[in-house]
């Protein structure tokens, strides 16, 4: 079955693309804040993906994981580890596979103070808030 290089990403070729970062155990590199060393996954997944036929290049590997896990870590920080089943994705638990091979990081340090979240071309910033009773109570959203 070979499939032409395209934009959208059908069902069976995610969950190929996921189960190939599983097998090949990059959840940790994959789930740490800031890694920039990734690119050898995205080729490796790329190269899975040609020989079930689909074409997809590292850069589309890429960008399709960046959108997963971000869908993922606004899941888990919005409702603990184990959201309602209505908010997870089809592929929640090849991301929570891959997650685990990290040893569960904390999904929030993807969202520090004074980051920005690009959802919906809303431009989010999470700042501190500091208040007499408490040097640091918990993240404001600011729109």
């Amino acid at each position: 079955m070979v499939q032409r290089q395209g934009h959208f990403w059908s069902a069976n070729e995610i969950r190929s693309f996921l189960e190939s970062l599983i097998e090949h155990h990059f959840g940790p590199v994959l789930f740490v804040a800031g890694a920039r060393r990734n690119e050898h996954a995205f080729v490796q997944a790329s190269e899975d993906l040609r020989l079930l036929g689909y074409f997809r290049s590292s850069w589309q590997c890429r960008s399709k994981f960046k959108l997963l896990r971000q869908q993922f870590n606004l899941a888990i920080l919005n409702f603990s580890e184990d959201p309602p089943v209505e908010h997870q994705s089809p592929y929640w638990h090849k991301m929570k596979n891959l997650w685990r091979q990290a040893a569960l990081p904390n999904p929030v340090n993807a969202f520090l103070p004074g980051t920005a979240l690009f959802t919906n071309y809303v431009i989010v910033f999470i700042v501190p808030i500091v208040t007499a009773q408490n040097s640091f109570p918990g993240p404001k959203v600011m729109v």
